[in-house]
């Protein structure tokens, strides 16, 4: 064989390699964003369940106290009409 068909064997092989690890990088990548994605999703969907939890807590107070206001009333008219 002479050295000019090996070198371009050894380029070939290499080539080969480069590509190969350039292939690895790209779906190390890719799997990195899709984690990424994932967790930016996964925070965003937490953040709204967060908010939704306060406008129930929210509402429920609104509610107790609404009805600790007409309980007064009622025990305010109950005891008029004594």
């Amino acid at each position: 064989m002479t050295s000019g068909a090996f070198a371009s064997i050894v380029a070939a092989l290499v080539g080969a390699y480069q590509t190969h690890l350039n292939h690895k990088e790209k779906e190390a990548d890719n799997a990195d964003e899709k984690k990424k994605r994932d967790t930016d999703d996964f925070f965003n969907r937490w953040m709204s369940a967060e908010d939704e939890v306060d406008r129930v807590r929210d509402e429920n107070r609104k509610l107790k106290d609404k009805i600790a206001k007409l309980e007064l009333k009622l025990k305010e008219k109950s005891k008029k009409n004594e």
